[in-house]
């Protein structure tokens, strides 16, 4: 199987070539390239997008147009044809970073060489031996000296060879970022209900890409409230029953969760500003298609909930926000 570490740099590599048309700003930190695409830099859609697929290591299309069923707003769109490998062998941000007072939460192709992981490569039976490293750390500070030196270790490479591209969250890439994220989120839902995921042959999502707010805490919060309130997903899977995908698609969408329906922000401030401890039935879009390719049976859940959405945002985004 291709390398994702692969695909990813080269994407970097047009990242570097492009980087003034891009808004970016390209660092030496430790002998390690790092790209800054939202901490000091200010970055741009185009970035944005560009960052997107290479969290997703090269596997996904992905673009950006308006939506005029909701105010004409904007919504990118991600597709994929090896949406497990482009999800969750790359995308998924699995790997917490803390390195004295330095904290990131960790995606893209990398992540398959760092292993730390293992147990989920293990599912979805992918290892990657390239000799490059490529990864996003969604975080508001540059990667200093030592943390970079960790990411190359972990990875196993020569300085020279590890690309670290950063951006906070409250940032144009980081809105685009996580938006893109919204496939990925059926795809981690569907693992945890332990929903054979060499079954599924291809997916796509679509989802608002927020405005950038005015913190990185408020950002996490509408960012979320994009996906979990507005994200659409459509999967094609083969191979499985209609009863157990009868069984299983309700339990896909965010309205499923017991604590849906409040603005993220307020989940978080509750969990004490720990993601990792809000639970993860909520990490789901809000409304779901599941195509069975063998039978040509169509099975939906959830549905948009634009007035949840336009609330988050108009409460911490906007005192006149009107679409």
């Amino acid at each position: 199987m291709d390398s994702i570490n692969r695909r990813a740099v080269e994407l970097v590599e047009r990242v570097l070539l492009e980087r003034e048309s891009l808004n970016v700003s390209i660092l030496d930190i430790a002998g390690s390239t790092v790209i800054d695409c939202g901490v000091k830099s200010k970055g741009s859609l185009k970035a944005g997008l560009l960052v997107s697929k290479i969290c997703m290591g090269g596997l996904a299309e992905i673009e950006a147009f308006n939506n005029n069923l909701f105010e004409k707003q904007l919504f990118v769109k991600v597709s994929s044809r090896n949406p497990v490998l482009a999800c969750l062998g790359s995308q998924y941000a699995g790997w917490r970073i803390k390195l004295n007072d330095f904290y990131a939460l960790a995606s893209g192709p990398a992540r398959a060489l760092s292993m730390v992981e293992k147990d989920l490569y293990n599912i979805i039976d992918y290892e990657d031996n390239y000799d490059k490293a490529v990864i996003f750390l969604e975080t508001g500070k540059l990667p200093p000296p030592n943390v970079v030196e960790y990411i190359r270790d972990a990875c196993r490479v020569d300085e020279k060879n590890l690309y670290i591209i950063v951006a906070r969250t409250a940032s144009l890439v980081g809105s685009v970022q996580i938006a893109s994220r919204v496939l990925e989120t059926a795809l981690h839902r569907l693992l945890r209900l332990d929903f054979p995921l060499s079954k599924i042959i291809e997916g796509e999502g679509v989802c608002p890409i927020p405005p950038v707010a005015d913190s990185d805490r408020i950002a996490m919060g509408i960012t979320n409230d994009a996906i979990i309130f507005m994200g659409e997903v459509r999967l094609i899977v083969g191979g499985v029953g209609d009863k157990f995908i009868e069984g299983i698609v309700e339990k896909t969408v965010s309205s499923s969760s017991r604590v849906y329906g409040k603005p993220f922000i307020e989940i978080l401030e509750e969990a004490g500003y720990d993601f990792y401890k809000i639970n993860p039935d909520l990490f789901s879009p809000a409304k779901i298609r599941i195509v069975n390719r063998d039978t040509g049976r169509v099975f939906e859940a959830g549905s948009v909930n634009w007035a949840a959405y336009e609330k988050s945002l108009s409460k911490y985004v906007f005192s006149n926000f009107t679409g």
